[in-house]
């Protein structure tokens, strides 16, 4: 769904939090998706907070149209992360 505001803050495996930090709508030719590159300090299990605020639209009717009213909060625990490349910086 375009047109959210994702936040998202990952628990280090030593209890360090970084962010939170807002996701942006990739385009894809196959699936649209929320997204950032982060640095962490190192691989490992993390924690990932992800706070979704309702989108700023409603639907047409009344019977669809109050969905997605209210924020959505979602903990994914023991998330097993590995570094990957180093950080390439956009296009200005």
């Amino acid at each position: 769904m375009p047109g959210l505001e994702i936040t998202v803050t990952v628990v280090a495996p030593d209890g360090t939090r970084l962010g939170p930090h807002p996701h942006d709508l990739m385009w894809h030719p196959m699936l649209y998706h929320y997204a950032r590159d982060w640095e962490l300090p190192r691989g490992g299990r993390y924690t990932l907070e992800v706070h979704i605020e309702p989108p700023r639209f409603l639907r047409h009717d009344e019977v669809n149209g109050r969905r997605y009213v209210d924020p959505v909060d979602v903990v994914f625990d023991d998330v097993d992360v590995e570094l990957g490349a180093e950080p390439v910086e956009p296009p200005d």
